[in-house]
Formats: C-alpha cells, sequence, structure tokens
C-alpha cells in the first residue's frame, strides 16, 4: 500500500461552499470529484496514487471529512487565501465526501492512533504505509456504521445498493480468488481454478500436500465474511486442509476495475469451528 497524505480544512478561514455539498452528493453516487488541495509547507514526498485524507479543523467539528487519491506531483499556484505569496498544491479525486455531522471524529482517531498527531497546525502530513492502512482500516468501518445507521433509517436497500451491484461483487470475488492463487502459485504450488460448483475455489498441490482454497472479497473490513453451508461442511471435512484467504477494504478505481493497490489482503487456516459462526439464513420447506 501507498503511504497516505493529511491535508487540512479549516472552514473559519476558507469556505468550501456549494462546491462541497456537491462533492457529497457527487460521491455517494461513486463519481469521483476532482479538486486540487494545499499541501501546507510541504513540497516533496508525495506522488501520484497516494492516498490523501481530509482532516477538518476549526470550532464546528473536527474530523476526517473526505478521502480520495492524489493524481499529480506537488505544484505551485496562487495562495488559496488570495495572497500575493505562493501556496503548494496537489490534484486529487475525492471518492468519498461525509457531511459534516457524519465526520470521523478526531476524538476517535486520537483513541486509535495515538501515536499520530491529530490536531496539526497545517497539512502535509505523509504517513507511512502501516499507519496508513490503520487509518484506511479505521475510516473503512467508520463508513461501514453509517452505513448500519442508514440502513436503520431508509431500508436494506438504500444502504448496501452499491455494494449489491452484481458486476462489482463479482469483480470482487474475482480479484480476491486472483489473489489467492496467485499467492501460492508464485511460491510453486500448482493451481487447479475449481470454483464452478465446487464448495471452495480453487486446489494449490505441491510435494504431494493438497490444499483446499476458499477467497473472500470485501469493501468492509472483513471482521466477519459470509460463508455458504456447503463451503463449511467441506472445511469441517478438511480440517487444516482449508485456507482462506480475506481481501478487505477493497476500492475501484476510476474506471470501475479492482484497485489492486487497495485494502489489506491475509491468508488464514478456514476452521469453522474457531472463531463464531453465526446463522444469517434460514432454509424454509413449505408442507405440500
Amino acid at each position: 500500500m501507498h503511504g497516505a497524505l493529511i491535508v487540512t480544512w479549516n472552514p473559519d478561514q476558507w469556505d468550501w461552499g456549494a462546491a462541497y455539498l456537491d462533492a457529497i452528493d457527487q460521491t455517494v453516487k461513486r463519481v469521483k470529484v476532482k479538486d486540487s488541495w494545499s499541501t501546507g509547507v510541504r513540497k516533496s514526498g508525495v506522488s501520484p496514487g497516494d492516498r490523501v485524507f481530509l482532516l477538518r479543523q476549526g470550532t464546528k467539528g473536527r474530523g476526517i471529512v473526505a478521502s480520495g487519491k492524489v493524481t499529480s506531483e506537488i505544484y505551485e499556484s496562487k495562495h488559496w487565501d488570495g495572497s500575493a505569496r505562493p501556496a503548494n498544491y496537489v490534484d486529487l479525486r475525492w471518492d468519498v465526501v461525509l457531511a459534516v455531522e457524519d465526520l470521523l471524529p478526531t476524538e476517535a482517531l486520537e483513541e486509535a492512533m495515538p501515536e499520530q498527531h491529530w490536531r496539526p497546525q497545517g497539512g502535509g502530513i505523509m504517513l507511512a504505509a502501516n499507519a496508513a492502512l490503520d487509518l484506511e482500516m479505521l475510516w473503512v468501518a467508520h463508513r461501514d456504521s453509517l452505513d448500519v445507521e442508514a440502513e436503520g433509517r431508509l431500508g436494506r436497500g438504500a444502504a448496501q445498493g452499491r455494494l449489491q451491484d452484481p458486476v462489482l461483487r463479482k469483480k470482487i470475488e474475482d480479484a480476491a480468488q486472483d489473489r489467492l492463487m496467485e499467492h501460492y502459485r508464485s511460491r510453486g504450488w500448482k493451481i487447479t481454478d475449481t470454483r464452478l460448483g465446487s464448495p471452495f475455489d480453487a486446489t494449490a498441490e505441491k510435494g504431494g500436500k493438497l490444499l483446499y482454497l476458499e477467497a473472500k472479497g470485501t469493501q468492509t473490513l472483513g471482521a466477519a465474511v459470509l460463508v455458504t453451508q456447503r463451503e463449511v461442511e467441506h472445511a469441517l471435512a478438511h480440517a487444516g486442509s482449508t485456507m482462506m484467504g480475506i481481501w478487505s477494504g477493497i476500492k475501484f478505481n476510476d474506471d470501475d476495475e479492482v484497485d489492486q493497490n487497495s485494502g489489506y489482503f491475509r491468508i488464514i487456516p478456514f476452521d469453522p469451528e474457531s472463531g463464531e459462526l453465526t446463522p444469517v439464513t434460514l432454509k424454509w420447506c413449505p408442507d405440500d
């Protein structure tokens, strides 16, 4: 994962105005919003593809209010406050812009990542990859919590429609499986794709050892994943030989293809008897 750039916005000093409301509306519709933003005193160390988070400051709500990706190197231009001095900027695309009442509050950031200073005098702070991943996961969890609240207010379809898009869902599933298979293939395992009609997605063979592979992809934190009854039964019957690859926090690029640098990928033994297995659907057989 790339590092992450923290830029700041203090509405007491600069009014984003109607463009802010428009950015909220556009990103809800999954439209990325082109913009440019000051990097404070920072003049280098930022590259296209770096993640960027907008930290709202001032007296009327403090916290992370937007995220996106940098699309340029840092450059100089006229200062945003109208003064004669120049300022440093990057071009970017916002992928999520939240209303002030929905922001990820500074207090939550300080509690989860106390080693990071969350009340800076200006923007341009660059987080290392590990800290960037921590912030990304915190941001995803916060947005998930907003989806849950929206689901309660508006009904399941309103909150979950984007995640239920069948084309995007298929891309997530395929990307997770491809990444899992490539992990083993690159280490000398013979891979067989079995995703169609089997209770597992692939097999991996090497040195007389056989593994069953199950892949899960999600735009959430991946703290829980959905499994089928067949998948569970097969994993129980092949305890110790079934591995699950979970790619969490998946994001999409501007062309609606999976961003290969997004999220976090991990491989763990698929042991349904460990952890917590919770039924989320029921099968009903009506009387004749």
